[in-house]
C-alpha cells in the first residue's frame, strides 16, 4: 500500500492526495513486475537507487515514467521509496524520431531503387547510344579523306575539329555507360590465361602518341620472364589503360612506369603498379580518389576534361575481379597506383534487385 506521497505525484496521476493514500503500488504500476521487486528487496543495497522505465496509470490513460527505487528500513519494518519523472516529451521525441528514421530509410531506398533503375536502363542502351557517335567520327574521317584529296584542306580541318569533339564526348558517354553497366551487374567477365607482355604492349599502343608529345620516357619492368595469370583481359587492360593515360594526363616531363610483379605464398597474387613524376595528388583528395566524379585539380593544374569516373571505374572493376586498387602519392612527387589481383580468380558478384 501506499503509506505517504506527495501532491506533486498526486498531480502527474491526475487523483486527489487522500485517493492516492488508498491506493496500492498496484493500482499505479500498468507494467508491475514482481520479481522485480523481489529482487529489490532481496539483492539490492539498502539506500541506493535503481531506474527503470515503466508506465503508471493516469485516470484512464497511461503515463511514461522514468521510476528510481531505493529499499530502506526502520526498525524491523522495510519500505520502497519511489521517485518518478514524466518522460512523455523524451517518449514523443523518439516517436517522432523513429518516424523520421522510417521515412528516411524509405527515401533511401528509393534513392537507390531509381539509381539501380538509371543504370540498368543507361547499360542496356549503350549500343543505341554509342552507334550514332560512332557514325558521326567515322563519316568526319572520311570526309576529312575526301577534302584532302579535292584539296579543300580549310574544311578537312574543320572535320578534324568535329571528329575530336566527336571523340572526346564518346569517351565521355563511355565511362558513365560503363559505370551504368558495373552498378546494373551486367558487365559479363570472361576468364582466359594472360601473358603480361602481351597485356603490356597492348596497353601501351594507346598512350604512345601523348608520349611522343610530351616527350615522357615509358619504363617497363617484369619481375620475371613470362609471367602469366588468370582474368578477364579486356577489363584488366581497360584498368591499366586508364591508369597510364591518367599518369601521362598529369605528367608534363620525367617519365611513366609500369610494372609487374608476383607477391604472396607461392606467388599467388600479381601486382601491376604504375607510378609517375607528376603532380602528385593533394593528401585531403586520396581518401576519396575512388569515388565517382572526383578529378584532381590543383593551384598549379587545371582541372582536365572528363567525368571524373575513371578511377571509380577501375575500382569497381578491380572489385568484380577479385582484386583492390590503392594509391601512394606526395603534392608535387608524383603517383604509385597499385592494384593487385588473384591468380586464379573466383567472379562471383551478389545481384541487386531493382
Amino acid at each position: 500500500e501506499i503509506l505517504d506521497c506527495n501532491e506533486r505525484a498526486a498531480e502527474l496521476l491526475d487523483c486527489q492526495l487522500e485517493d492516492l493514500h488508498q491506493k496500492t503500488y498496484d493500482d499505479i504500476d500498468a507494467e508491475l513486475n514482481h520479481s522485480f521487486l523481489r529482487e529489490l528487496a532481496e539483492f539490492f543495497q539498502p539506500e541506493t537507487f535503481h531506474s527503470r522505465e515503466t508506465t503508471f496509470r493516469r485516470g484512464d490513460a497511461e503515463l511514461p515514467v522514468l521510476a528510481r527505487y531505493s529499499v530502506f528500513t526502520i526498525g524491523q519494518r522495510a519500505f520502497l521509496l519511489i521517485l518518478f519523472q514524466d518522460i512523455t516529451p523524451l517518449r514523443i521525441a523518439e516517436s517522432k524520431l523513429k518516424k523520421l528514421n522510417k521515412e528516411l530509410e524509405a527515401a533511401i531506398e528509393e534513392a537507390e531503387r531509381a539509381n539501380r533503375t538509371k543504370s540498368v536502363f543507361l547499360a542496356s542502351m549503350s549500343h543505341e547510344i554509342r552507334t550514332p557517335l560512332n557514325a558521326i567520327i567515322g563519316y568526319s574521317q572520311l570526309l576529312q579523306e575526301e577534302m584532302y584529296d579535292a584539296e579543300h584542306t580549310m574544311y578537312a580541318e574543320d572535320m578534324k575539329r568535329v571528329e575530336m569533339a566527336s571523340a572526346l564526348l564518346l569517351s565521355l558517354i563511355n565511362d558513365i555507360l560503363d559505370l551504368s553497366k558495373i552498378e546494373a551487374n551486367q558487365v559479363e567477365l570472361l576468364e582466359e590465361q594472360i601473358h603480361v607482355s602481351t597485356l603490356f604492349d597492348e596497353s601501351i599502343t594507346s598512350i604512345q602518341p601523348v608520349l611522343q608529345k610530351k616527350g615522357l620516357e615509358l619504363s617497363i619492368e617484369l619481375a620475371q620472364q613470362d609471367m602469366s595469370f588468370s582474368s578477364d583481359r579486356n577489363r584488366v587492360r581497360q584498368i591499366i589503360i586508364n591508369l597510364l593515360s591518367n599518369a601521362c594526363k598529369f605528367t608534363e616531363q620525367g617519365e611513366v612506369s609500369l610494372r609487374a610483379s608476383f607477391e604472396g605464398v607461392g606467388d599467388e597474387h600479381i601486382v601491376f603498379e604504375v607510378a609517375d613524376t607528376g603532380i602528385g595528388i593533394p593528401l585531403d583528395m586520396q581518401a576519396h580518389l575512388f569515388d565517382p566524379f572526383v578529378r584532381v585539380n590543383t593551384q598549379h593544374h587545371r582541372k582536365e576534361k572528363g567525368t571524373g569516373l575513371g578511377l571509380a571505374i577501375c575500382h569497381s572493376l578491380c572489385e568484380l575481379l577479385g582484386g583492390e586498387i590503392s594509391v601512394e602519392s606526395q603534392p608535387g612527387e608524383g603517383a604509385t597506383f597499385r592494384v593487385v589481383f588473384p591468380r586464379q580468380p573466383d567472379f562471383h558478384r551478389e545481384e541487386k534487385p531493382l
